[in-house]
C-alpha cells in the first residue's frame, strides 16, 4: 500500500511539473501553478518568482524541485522577455537540476537570440565548454573578439575551441557561422556600465547618504577618493583580475556601486573600485564570474584601500561545481589604510574554509579547485557613503613569493580620501 501511494504521489508530481514549476517542502507545503517560476538556485537558498513578487526559500526547505522547460519558454515569448540574459538564467536552473539537454537549448536561444550583451558572452562560453559543445563556445569567444579585438586571451580561449570543434565535424563553417550573431556593448540594466576611469568625478544619481537608505531623490555620486601628489616614476604594474570589466555584485548583499579603472589621477595602474552605497544587509560582495582552474594555485592575494573611518572585515568565497558548493575564508579585519594598502592572502591549500558540508565552520578544504565559478570578494560592514579599492589581484602558483610575478605596491600615485568623503 505504502509502495502504490509513493509511485501515485511521483506520478502526480510528474504531471504537475508538465505544466509548471514545482517545489515541494516539508509538511506537504508545495508551490506550483502557472505564477510559479524557479529565477535562480543559489548557495543557501532558491529565488522563487509567485503571484505576488519574488520571495527566497532556504535550500534546506526544499524536498525536491521541477521545471517546466516548455512552459517556461512560452510564457517568455508570450511575455517579450525571452532575452538572451533570460535564456541563460534558464540554462543556469537546469543546469543545477541536471537538465542537460534543456539548459544547452536556452544556451543557444540565448546566442542565436537578438543583441547578445556583451557580458552574458564569456560566461555563456564557460557554459558550453562545460557541455563540450565546443561550436557554440568558439561563437561566443569569436562574437567577443569583434568588440574586443585586442583580447590575446580570448583569441587562445577561441582557436582552442574551434580545434575541438573543428575535430568533430572537420566541415563546420564556423567563421560564417560567427557572423551571424547579433551583439551589443550597450549596458543593461543588472549590469551597470562601469564609471568612467578618468575625467571629472561621475555625477550618476544613487541613493541618499543617510543610514538606513530611504527612497528620495537622487543625489550626485560623491567624488572618488583624491590622489596625492605624483611621486617619481613607477614601473607599470601587471594588472591582476582587478583590471576584468566584468565585475559585479549579487542582490543579497548590500548595496554597493562597482567600476574598474583608473583613481581619479592616479596614473595607468587599473583598480577594483567600490562604493558603499547601502547597509541593507551584514555584507557587500563584489563578484566575478567565470571558469576557473586552481589546481595548481597556492594563494589567493589581494591589496585592499580602505578610505572610511571605521574598519571593514574582508573574506574571499569561491563557488564550485558540481553542485553549486559555497566555500568561503577566514575573514580579516582591515582598519582604515590612508596611502598605504593592507594585503589579504588566503592559502587555497588549506583547511580553513567554511561551507555547508562542514556546517559552516572553518574546517574544510576548498574542494573542486578544477571547477571553479564564481569568485566572491566579501565585505562585513554597515558603513555607508565610503570608497574601499581593490588591487592586485591574483591567485599565485605554487611556489611563488607573495605578490605572485609581478611587484604589489600601493597604487601609483596612492590615491587618498577626498576632504570630507
Amino acid at each position: 500500500m505504502r509502495a502504490c501511494c509513493t509511485a501515485i504521489a511521483l506520478a502526480l508530481f510528474a504531471a504537475s511539473a508538465l505544466h509548471a514549476d514545482h517545489i515541494a517542502m516539508p509538511d506537504k507545503i508545495e508551490l506550483s501553478g502557472k505564477k510559479v517560476e524557479i529565477l535562480e538556485i543559489r548557495d543557501d537558498d532558491v529565488l522563487v518568482r509567485v503571484a505576488y513578487g519574488d520571495i527566497t526559500i532556504p535550500k534546506e526547505r526544499i524536498v525536491k524541485m521541477a521545471v517546466d522547460f516548455e512552459a517556461r519558454l512560452e510564457r517568455l515569448k508570450a511575455d517579450g522577455k525571452d532575452t538572451p540574459r533570460a535564456l541563460v538564467r534558464l540554462g543556469r536552473v537546469c543546469d543545477v537540476l541536471d537538465m542537460t539537454t534543456e539548459a544547452l537549448a536556452a544556451y543557444r536561444m540565448a546566442l542565436a537570440g537578438r543583441g547578445v550583451p556583451e557580458d552574458v558572452l564569456l560566461p555563456l562560453a564557460a557554459q558550453f565548454e562545460r557541455h563540450e559543445a565546443w561550436k557554440d563556445a568558439f561563437l561566443c569567444y569569436q562574437a567577443c573578439l569583434k568588440l574586443n579585438p585586442d583580447r590575446a586571451d580570448i583569441k587562445t580561449q577561441a582557436d582552442a575551441a574551434k580545434a575541438k570543434a573543428l575535430a568533430k565535424n572537420p566541415q563546420a563553417d564556423l567563421d560564417h557561422d560567427a557572423s551571424r550573431i547579433d551583439i551589443t556593448s550597450a549596458p543593461l540594466p543588472d549590469r551597470p556600465e562601469p564609471i568612467p576611469p578618468v575625467g571629472p568625478p561621475p555625477v550618476e544619481p544613487l541613493p541618499g547618504q543617510p543610514q538606513p537608505i530611504q527612497p528620495q531623490p537622487a543625489q550626485p555620486q560623491p567624488a572618488q577618493p583624491e590622489p596625492v601628489k605624483p611621486g617619481p616614476a613607477k614601473p607599470k604594474v601587471n594588472e591582476g583580475l582587478e583590471a576584468d570589466k566584468g565585475w559585479g555584485t549579487e542582490a543579497w548583499g548590500s548595496t554597493i556601486e562597482v567600476s574598474v579603472g583608473v583613481p581619479e589621477g592616479g596614473g595607468e595602474d587599473k583598480m577594483l573600485r567600490v562604493f558603499l552605497a547601502g547597509a541593507e544587509k551584514d555584507k557587500a560582495c563584489v563578484m566575478i564570474e567565470n571558469d576557473y582552474d586552481l589546481t595548481k594555485k597556492e594563494k589567493f592575494s589581494f591589496d585592499v584601500h580602505n578610505f572610511g573611518d571605521q574598519s571593514l572585515t574582508i573574506a574571499a568565497a569561491f563557488i564550485t561545481r558540481p553542485g553549486w558548493e559555497f566555500y568561503e575564508s577566514i575573514p580579516s579585519t582591515v582598519l582604515p589604510t590612508g596611502n598605504k594598502a593592507r594585503t589579504i592572502t588566503i592559502d587555497l591549500t588549506g583547511t580553513r574554509f567554511k561551507t555547508a558540508k562542514s556546517k559552516w565552520r572553518f574546517k574544510s578544504e576548498l574542494e573542486n579547485k578544477k571547477n571553479i565559478i564564481k569568485v566572491y570578494i566579501l565585505i562585513y560592514s554597515k558603513v555607508t557613503g565610503k570608497w574601499v579599492f581593490f588591487n592586485n589581484i591574483r591567485f599565485e602558483p605554487e611556489g611563488e613569493p607573495a605578490g605572485g610575478g609581478a611587484p604589489a605596491p600601493a597604487p601609483a600615485p596612492a590615491p587618498a580620501p577626498a576632504a570630507g568623503n
